[in-house]
């Protein structure tokens, strides 16, 4: 699974991990994992809304991450406990309006 926004890849390949490249510098910008905030289930989707975040589905909920660059970028994780219909996401799209839409 791959996104890109602004000069920032986001990818995932198998297994609990995110990994970042900076396109510019051809290198390993950062590696997000359970230590992280992000839960250890497998990552479904991924979305740079308009603002520069980054949201991450998964199993364990929906986790968006204010800003990606950040050395140590805050990271808010949403389940059912805030509203979600269920934790096993696998779909994030942001609409005209800029609200996010989690299935």
């Amino acid at each position: 699974m791959l996104h890109v926004r602004a000069g920032l890849v986001a990818l995932h390949v198998l297994g609990h991990f995110l990994d970042f490249f900076r396109l510019d510098q051809a290198e390993l910008a950062r590696v997000f994992g359970e230590a992280d905030g992000l839960p250890g289930r497998p990552v479904g989707a991924l979305l740079f809304d308009h603002r520069g975040r980054l949201w991450i589905a998964t199993a364990g909920g929906v986790v968006r991450v204010d800003d990606p660059r950040a050395p140590a970028p805050a990271m808010r994780r949403y389940t059912t406990a805030d509203g979600l219909a269920t934790d096993q996401t696998t779909a994030l799209a942001e609409d005209a309006r800029g609200r996010i839409h989690v299935g």
